[in-house]
């Protein structure tokens, strides 16, 4: 069963890619417009229709990384400063998760993805999430981490935590902002 929260992160998405292509061509005030009523019409007016229904099946779970992600990508067209992401923080974290993913569909041996069904491990993981963002200075690592922990805690969503804080798409993401960042 999809949930509301599902709604509100698909809504969040759908204004952040509203948002992205109207700024090719508005003002930044006019993007975050044009992005925050199309978000709110998915992920509240339309959230029974096909389209949206689809969308929501290839996402789910959705988790909170993407979302707070797009948010962090429209926050300084609000005035919000945003610790940016070192190359070496994408990339580490690509490799790690590219061995992560492969783990858990059985590349490797490991199967890190159980993990997340866990308390101790899923502490681990959102501790070290917090020591990150306090080394990094970047409140996003922190966020994710603790929004994760309470849908998990709360069982709201999957029952796995890294559902909550990761998901595939990651991948492409971060291949595209390294590639930018060589060109």
């Amino acid at each position: 069963m999809i949930s509301r929260l599902t709604y509100v992160w698909v809504g969040i998405l759908t204004g952040w890619l509203a948002f992205a292509l109207a700024g090719w061509w508005a003002a930044p005030g006019t993007a975050v417009t044009i992005g925050l009523v199309a978000g709110l019409a998915v992920g509240g007016l339309f959230r029974r229709s096909m389209v949206v229904g689809a969308f929501v099946a290839i996402l789910e779970p959705v988790g909170c990384a993407l979302p707070f992600l797009a948010l962090r990508h429209i926050a300084p067209s609000v005035g919000v400063d945003i610790v940016p992401f070192s190359t070496i923080e994408i990339g580490v974290f690509l490799v790690t998760y590219i061995g992560f993913l492969s783990a858990s569909l059985g590349a490797i041996r490991l199967d890190p993805y159980r993990l997340g069904y866990r308390p101790w491990p899923v502490a681990l993981v959102a501790l070290g999430l917090v020591a990150l963002g306090g080394v990094t200075g970047n409140l996003f690592y922190p966020l994710v981490a603790v929004c994760g922990q309470a849908l998990w805690l709360l069982r709201l969503g999957s029952s796995n935590y890294f559902d909550h804080i990761l998901h595939a798409v990651l991948v492409p993401v971060a291949i595209v902002e390294l590639v930018s960042r060589l060109v």
